[in-house]
């Protein structure tokens, strides 16, 4: 980030096909929401402490531990295993926002997946869809400087374009109010720990967050 009175900043809004999500948390306590994207051919492979190998289909694992000394899987039936994750290291995850992780395994104290199988919830009533990956322009109201920002800190910030639904419409006006706010994100390629990154917070529009 740098001091800037007025800063455009383009943001992937990731709306679309699926309101669920799977989530990864970090010995360091950070969490992060989106998607894991290291099941080889849509199975997540393991090892009993029998020696007895798994292919667990992704969409039936409900959740991974990982620990110094012993792993466990934990199936959507009830049924725990304990023994070795022995997918690839890195794990690949993408959040929210698209950006791309590589999370070694010594960083990883679990990943909680989401359950594919459930319907997702149906949007109330004139709801807008906006599709995946559309960018949202944004000027910022106030100087930010990288210097002076916290994690969790927020900016005034206004939609600086109008932002179209899936049918052509308007689903968000220009100049709708909306808040920045500050957050960290994870080591990856190329990428420092930790980073702060400028992230949508909320947008106000027909008087609503």
């Amino acid at each position: 980030m740098q001091r800037v009175c007025c800063w455009t900043l383009a943001l992937l809004l990731c709306l679309g096909s699926s309101a669920l999500a799977d989530t990864a948390i970090l010995r360091n306590g950070s969490s992060y929401s989106g998607q894991f994207t290291s099941a080889n051919n849509g199975a997540i492979t393991f090892t009993d402490g029998q020696g007895v190998q798994y292919q667990f289909p992704r969409r039936d694992v409900q959740s991974l531990v990982f620990t110094s000394s012993n792993d466990t899987v934990t199936l959507r039936s009830g049924k725990v295993y304990s023994g070795r994750f022995n997918g690839t290291s890195p794990i690949g995850f993408e959040d929210m926002q698209g950006i791309k992780y590589q999370f070694p395994i010594s960083d990883l104290e679990s990943l909680v997946f989401s359950a594919s199988s459930q319907a997702a919830p149906v949007p109330p009533s004139g709801a807008k869809e906006i599709a995946t990956g559309t960018q949202i322009s944004v000027h910022t109201n106030e100087a930010i400087d990288s210097s002076q920002s916290t994690e969790g800190q927020t900016y005034s910030a206004q939609i600086s374009e109008d932002v179209v639904d899936v049918n052509g419409g308007i689903a968000i006006p220009h100049g709708s109010p909306a808040q920045l706010v500050v957050r960290k994100i994870a080591a990856g390629p190329g990428v420092r720990s930790p980073e702060l990154v400028l992230d949508l917070y909320s947008v106000t529009f027909d008087g609503k967050a």
